[in-house]
């Protein structure tokens, strides 16, 4: 009937088939999981989130939700407007507010914090700042442009620069930070 090599050949692809088949779910099964992370929506956000946030800022609208991972903690993403005031807010499922980043006017800056931009970046304006507040610890994420060099800085709140990133430039730190960030 079969040759001892014919069963081998027929063992080999039934392996193949096998192997196929199940990576075939697992990329089925990746593709399903994107789609549902798209599909959040408000509705979806705990309820102690939906509260803690509307008590805080009754008037603001949302303008967009998510969750999110970051070392093992889930987090939900709120995306705000309220007057002419951008906040992003992230939160842990009991409410908790866990950080808060918040468009401000480079007027609103600590004098420290201008005077650092000012000292590094001579030439450069500020286009965009936000206060980023994490439990008691305050930072100033500033998008500085000199000429066509676009710079990122993040400052404590004494000036003293913690990160900086040029426009479209990662360096391998940030990029590993982000890699964990979307685990």
């Amino acid at each position: 009937m079969f040759s001892t090599r014919s069963n081998g050949n027929l063992m080999l692809t039934a392996i193949v088939v096998l192997l196929f088949g199940m990576s075939s779910m697992s990329f089925a099964k990746e593709g399903k999981e994107a789609k549902e992370e798209k599909k959040f929506d408000k509705k979806d956000l705990p309820t102690a989130v939906t509260a803690a946030f509307q008590k805080a800022f009754p008037k603001a609208m949302i303008k967009g939700v998510d969750k999110e991972m970051k070392d093992s903690t889930l987090y939900y993403e709120i995306e705000s407007v309220d007057g002419k005031t951008e906040r992003s807010f992230l939160y842990l499922p009991d409410g908790t507010v866990f950080e808060t980043e918040e468009g401000i006017e480079a007027s609103m800056l600590p004098a420290s914090v201008k005077a650092t931009i000012s000292t590094d970046y001579p030439q450069g304006k500020i286009k965009k700042a936000e206060k980023i507040t994490r439990g008691t610890s305050t930072e100033y994420e500033i998008k500085v442009v000199a000429g066509k060099e676009k710079t990122e800085v993040v400052l404590d709140s004494s000036g003293k620069v913690i990160k900086t990133e040029k426009a479209g430039v990662k360096n391998e730190k940030d990029e590993k930070d982000e890699d964990q960030d979307k685990d």
